[in-house]
């Protein structure tokens, strides 16, 4: 398999308060990209050789537990290409592909939308009023 994922400060992308993002490095085929984990620190708290944070690092209550969240993360998305890979479909995908698949960005559903639905499972379960009182409410 020559898909990889690691750990890494990107510190190409410094922000003005002096933090670095910190992403998954996500390499397949030779080809890379970033996967964001959300987190920004200075590269002082930064173990660049064992790929953690250090744990004089105060940016969180607990850097075990960040240090673990992302290890946690990583065997996840290495799970989620392994399943791809043996499926036999990792070959054919390129490595923004790879990233839209592995991030699946979230659904969000306007409220009108919700309402709809929300009035529909009310009707199916003959709750008519409380149906009747959400299309009132939605005009």
């Amino acid at each position: 398999m020559k898909t990889n994922i690691t750990l890494s400060l990107d510190t190409r992308r410094i922000k003005k308060d002096g933090t670095c993002p910190l992403v998954f490095r996500l390499t397949h085929f030779r080809k890379t990209t970033a996967i964001s984990t959300g987190y920004a620190l200075e590269p002082k708290y930064w173990n660049d050789k064992a790929r953690t944070v250090k744990s004089s690092y105060k940016g969180v209550s607990s850097v075990t537990r960040l240090n673990n969240l992302l290890t946690k993360k990583r065997a996840l998305l290495i799970d989620q290409i392994s399943a791809l890979d043996e499926k036999g479909v990792l070959k054919s995908l390129s490595v923004t592909e790879l990233k839209s698949l592995l991030i699946k960005p979230e659904q969000s559903n306007c409220f009108f939308d919700y309402t709809t639905t929300l009035i529909e499972a009310l009707t199916q379960q003959q709750r008519f009023g409380n149906a009747r009182a959400y299309k009132s409410a939605l005009g």
